[in-house]
């Protein structure tokens, strides 16, 4: 496991966020024209910075491993009776994966969550990060009307 410390992005890190959303993206099980196509919807930019609350993870070595960001978002797409954030991004350098950085991120947006007395968070998964989000409890969504709900969300209760 690698310590982190959790700090707020800020414009001169963008390259290096993207950077690492880049190499996440490529490392999914998407033919490599999706990934080509879609990559840069991933990614941000300066305006992102303003309207996200994004963070970054930083090892001892004072590199950033991981960046996680959260939106604030309408209360309609969440369970019902409930106020949270959305979890828009979670990415870890693959060099780095698999050594508790996510979930560090993912604690972290948490306490976020909780600082602002909110119910939870709420997230839309990537399809092979399912399993990742049930580990750390957060609990599958129904999808009630298909033409509206995306089919991997997952909530957690705060």
């Amino acid at each position: 496991m690698i310590k982190v410390s959790i700090r707020q992005a800020n414009e001169s890190e963008l390259k290096v966020i993207n950077d690492i959303i880049r190499a996440c993206v490529f490392a999914w099980n998407l033919s490599d024209r999706v990934k080509r196509l879609t990559v840069s919807s991933y990614q941000y930019d300066s305006f992102d910075l303003e309207y996200f609350e994004t963070f970054v993870a930083i090892d001892s070595s004072k590199r950033i491993v991981g960046v996680a960001t959260l939106e604030k978002i309408n209360t309609l797409i969440l369970p019902e009776g409930q106020t949270g954030l959305l979890l828009h991004g979670l990415y870890v350098d693959p060099t780095f994966q698999n050594q508790r950085i996510g979930q560090q991120l993912l604690q972290f947006a948490c306490q976020r969550v909780k600082s602002k007395e909110l119910d939870g968070l709420l997230v839309k998964a990537q399809v092979n990060a399912n399993s990742f989000f049930k580990q750390q409890g957060f609990e599958h969504l129904p999808v009630i009307d298909a033409d509206k709900d995306y089919p991997h969300r997952w909530w957690k209760k705060i």
